[in-house]
């Protein structure tokens, strides 16, 4: 589907490509430990998925593999963030792990959409 789009006198300035919006299909509460575990399952559907580590220790993620410290994808304390997605070209749709360096559990928020 396409998109006209004009100037504030109603000129026609460019037409574009209008993308569908992304809705979650899967909304998560994960809590990464000191040991390696599974966070978001296998998906060959998948389209994209967001990570956001609201915890107060850095979490680092793994695709495919078990999660190891200071290694692979770190999530910042207190909102640092990891997106996946079609059009970025960084999509993974096997499983993804968790792992973090602190004490107790930390809280990890998932969002994935088909």
């Amino acid at each position: 589907m396409t998109q006209q789009l004009t100037d504030p006198a109603g000129a026609q300035v460019a037409t574009v490509q209008a993308m569908p919006v992304a809705t979650p299909s899967h909304n998560a509460a994960f809590y990464a430990t000191t040991s390696s575990s599974q966070c978001l399952a296998a998906n060959t559907a998948r389209t994209w998925a967001l990570f956001v580590n609201i915890s107060d220790a850095f979490v680092f993620l793994a695709l495919g593999a078990a999660a190891v410290l200071n290694t692979g994808i770190p999530l910042a304390p207190n909102g640092g963030a990891y997106q996946m997605t079609m059009a970025e070209g960084n999509l993974y749709t096997g499983d993804v792990y968790a792992i973090h360096g602190g004490s107790g559990n930390k809280p990890l928020c998932i969002s994935e959409g088909m």
